[in-house]
């Protein structure tokens, strides 16, 4: 029997030899590498993208557009499996303060008569170029103002979602102030790492907001193509600001070169494509063929070229794209496993 028999034998018993359930992940530091394509099943793999604009104030908003939209905060990844441990990244609807991070926003502060939030963005981020929508431009304070304005205002939003906040206004170039009516402790749902509160390009408005050909936005990919009812492509944004530490050492973000999100309604076909390895990744998986597991744990499976990701799903309400900008491909590795 050749090793590549036998492997194929236990990926079909076992749905790879990765296997979470519900606890940690332990994996050897390797010097990350960059370039490659990864097809992926992301958690939400049977549905369609429902929308491009913020405005439509739809729950899967943070799924469809995060690989480009970015949001005020974010899940602190390097304080959950990979890092100390704190929190493992999979909840949808909530992210403990303890483990939150400015996205966007380099530092922010509570302050009094007015009551208000200030919040102080990063500097040196750039809007992705999109021909016909927009030219390469800082991301700055003006941007936020208009975005987190026209969340409010839309037609179909819920009214009382934001309604604490009186105003938002630009004071300086990276100084954004939400001004409040009143206080809300839950204001980094509702606004900073939520559903409907990734920060969207007044240019995209402008082209055709709910045309995904005019997504442009501050994150680690760029979206290509979407063809309905089976992928969407993604491309690195080779301007994208962020970065990440492995073992002691700081890398610039992201590491793959582009990434295909398949769409799949049926179970079974999301089984086979993971077995062929015509997915490289599958992050949620409806049951493991061979092995019953209990209800309530979180499970998903993996082809070993597949490096640095420790099972983290969500760093905020459904996104996923700065987790899947720290993983990394051994091409090297699939290529010596015949894929």
């Amino acid at each position: 029997m050749t090793k590549k028999s036998l492997w194929l034998m236990m990926l079909s018993g076992f749905m790879m030899m990765a296997l979470i359930i519900g606890s940690s992940v332990t994996v050897v530091a390797e010097e990350p590498k960059y370039g490659g394509t990864l097809t992926i099943l992301e958690t939400m793999t049977g549905l369609d993208p429902m929308t491009w604009d913020q405005t439509d104030w739809q729950w899967k908003h943070g799924n469809d557009t995060g690989f480009a939209i970015e949001h005020l905060f974010s899940g602190d990844l390097q304080k959950g499996p990979r890092g100390t441990n704190e929190y493992p990244f999979n909840s949808s609807g909530w992210i403990p303060p303890s483990v939150t991070r400015g996205e966007l926003v380099e530092s922010w502060e509570k302050k009094q008569n007015p009551l208000r939030l200030v919040f102080h963005l990063r500097k040196g981020i750039y809007w992705q170029e999109k021909k016909g929508v927009m030219k390469r431009r800082e991301f700055v304070a003006s941007d936020v103002a208009y975005s987190m304005t026209r969340l409010r205002d839309a037609r179909k939003a819920i009214k009382t979602y934001v309604d604490f906040v009186e105003k938002w206004e630009a004071t300086d170039k990276y100084t954004v102030t939400a001004f409040l009516n009143k206080w809300n402790a839950n204001w980094a749902y509702r606004f900073g790492w939520g559903y409907y509160d990734g920060v969207q390009a007044p240019e995209q408005e402008k082209a055709g907001g709910r045309d995904w050909k005019n997504l442009a936005g501050t994150g680690p990919y760029m979206i290509t193509s979407y063809k309905t009812g089976h992928s969407t492509t993604w491309v690195k944004n080779k301007d994208y600001w962020d970065s990440t530490v492995i073992d002691g050492k700081s890398y610039k973000l992201p590491f793959v070169d582009k990434y295909i999100l398949m769409i799949m309604k049926d179970a079974q076909s999301r089984v086979s494509a993971l077995r062929t390895a015509k997915v490289d990744l599958q992050m949620a998986m409806d049951q493991a063929p061979a092995i019953w597991l209990p209800g309530g744990m979180g499970y998903a499976a993996w082809w070993p070229w597949v490096k640095n990701w420790y099972g983290e799903t969500k760093v905020g309400a459904h996104r996923y794209g700065p987790i899947l900008a720290r993983i990394w491909l051994d091409q090297d590795l699939k290529k010596k496993m015949g894929k």
